[in-house]
């Protein structure tokens, strides 16, 4: 052994101990950027312009957070950072991306706030971790594909009476469409959830829709920084507004709950909220619930109906093929009954769903994880939100090859099936926290669009120009104006 030792000369010794020392220099570097780079980000952003509303200021100006979100996924690619406020946040805009977070069931409720005076700090919108599971695993048995098939015919008895209510309208009448659509999805979600009998009548509809919205304009004032002195006449419109809007709620769950003491038997959403007491502790947080699925299920599908048939209204060769197979399905104008027949609309599925990606009906989602995470290489900081720029991928020119174009062949078999998975989802999709009433939103404009079109021929008032605005959900900036004209039975 000695002679073996001392045949090693000295400059290997030396060489050895260099290399011993190089990695330890390499190690101690690591182990430094390791510690220092935990919990910060590593993408590109964007500076914070204002010290109380971060890049939030910037909305207003670039057009609206989808605006916004789409010319600076642009510019620094699919990932980016901005301040919302004082909280920096991540912006995710491209399904290869999503897909490392898709699994993501937590909001970060900080981004909603500014909504709790409207829909109550008890929504399911604030509610995470176990206990938010409990909630969605609870009220997704009202809206699964059999449940909704239990109830479809009451979708169609609402399209029937829109389509009477029309015929008492003068061929030369103007027809305020989304105003039409909003109070025809608010009768739906009122009948088929709560099995609420108020709000019988078009006035009083029309008094709750035009309450809801002051009190939705309020809060995407407050979306942009500009809150109310608490004594001026907007938070006074807001408050009295949001107080007849209660009242109402509290009404629909007091009736529900006399008719089940008197024995009468149902089984709707509202049923399953008072029945289940180990998530529901008092009346409170029930309406929070009703308050906020009403809200969700007539303002998006209302909108929806309305953009749908704006773009039906454009395209003449679209309505043709619609008529063409709907009378195949339903020859005579017999009635869409069941939600098995919807399945065969393959066509107007695909109206719909280039209606919902031509409107960015809904423009984004957020989440945030409990723990760091990479996403695309880049390192995103425990409780860090965020957000899924759904609308930005609406908008790829890549996967949507001249995307202001509206095409519903876009959403055929043969053109779907090499797409992303993700690229189309328009509810969302991480963390089984997709929309609840997705299909329940679809269910419905089969029933009301099919009794519309079955009926009428709708074109668009000329001269009435249409302009889009992105908020949370999308709606037209000025109401849109329809002419009606009876089809030949």
């Amino acid at each position: 052994m000695r002679d073996l030792i001392s045949n090693i000369g000295g400059t290997d010794y030396a060489a050895f101990a260099i290399t011993g020392v190089i990695v330890l220099i390499f190690t101690l570097v690591y182990l430094w950027w390791n510690e220092q780079s935990a919990g910060k980000l590593s993408c590109p952003g964007l500076s914070s312009k204002d010290e109380t509303l971060g890049n939030l200021g910037m909305l207003t100006k670039d057009g609206g957070l989808h605006q916004f979100l789409l010319d600076n996924h642009k510019k620094m690619g699919p990932i980016f950072s901005f301040y919302w406020g004082k909280e920096l946040v991540v912006s995710l805009g491209a399904p290869n991306l999503w897909k490392d977070v898709q699994m993501l069931f937590d909001r970060p409720t900080n981004q909603y706030d500014l909504f709790k005076p409207l829909i109550g700090a008890s929504s399911i919108q604030y509610i995470n971790a176990p206990h938010g599971r409990k909630h969605r695993q609870l009220h997704d048995r009202y809206y699964s594909f059999s449940a909704i098939g239990s109830y479809f015919s009451k979708f169609t008895q609402i399209g029937e009476e829109l389509v009477k209510s029309w015929s008492k309208v003068n061929k030369e009448e103007m027809v305020p469409l989304r105003q039409h659509m909003i109070a025809t999805a608010l009768k739906s979600i009122l009948r088929t959830s709560f099995g609420s009998e108020h709000l019988k009548t078009n006035k009083e509809i029309l008094k709750f829709q035009q309450a809801y919205d002051v009190c939705w304009r309020e809060m995407e004032i407050r979306l942009g920084g500009d809150f109310p002195q608490a004594d001026s006449k907007r938070m006074k419109d807001f408050d009295e507004n949001l107080l007849y809007m209660k009242k109402i709620t509290k009404e629909i769950l007091d009736c529900q709950r006399k008719l089940k003491a008197s024995g009468i038997k149902s089984t709707n959403f509202l049923d399953i909220l008072i029945e289940d007491e180990s998530l529901y502790e008092n009346d409170d947080q029930i309406c929070d619930m009703i308050i906020t699925y009403i809200i969700g299920g007539f303002h998006t599908t209302g909108n929806l109906l309305t953009w749908v048939v704006y773009f039906i209204c454009q395209h003449p060769e679209v309505e043709e093929k619609l008529m063409n197979e709907i009378n195949q399905l339903l020859p005579g104008g017999e009635t869409l009954k069941t939600v098995k027949q919807c399945e065969e609309l393959k066509y107007m599925k695909q109206v719909i769903d280039e209606s919902l990606r031509c409107s960015v009906l809904a423009p984004y989602a957020a989440r945030y994880s409990d723990y760091d995470i990479v996403v695309g290489g880049h390192i995103i900081p425990k409780q860090t939100p965020i957000i899924l720029a759904l609308g930005a991928m609406l908008y790829n020119e890549k996967t949507f090859p001249q995307p202001s174009r509206f095409d519903p062949d876009r959403f055929s078999e043969e053109n779907s099936k090499n797409r992303h998975p993700l690229a189309f989802q328009p509810f969302g999709f991480a963390g089984k926290r997709k929309c609840p009433g997705y299909r329940f939103a679809y269910y419905e404009v089969f029933a009301f669009l099919t009794a519309m079109l079955q009926n009428y021929k709708i074109s668009l008032v000329e001269g009435k120009p249409v302009e889009m605005v992105h908020s949370l959900v999308t709606q037209p900036k000025e109401e849109i104006w329809v002419s009606l004209e009876p089809r030949k039975k």
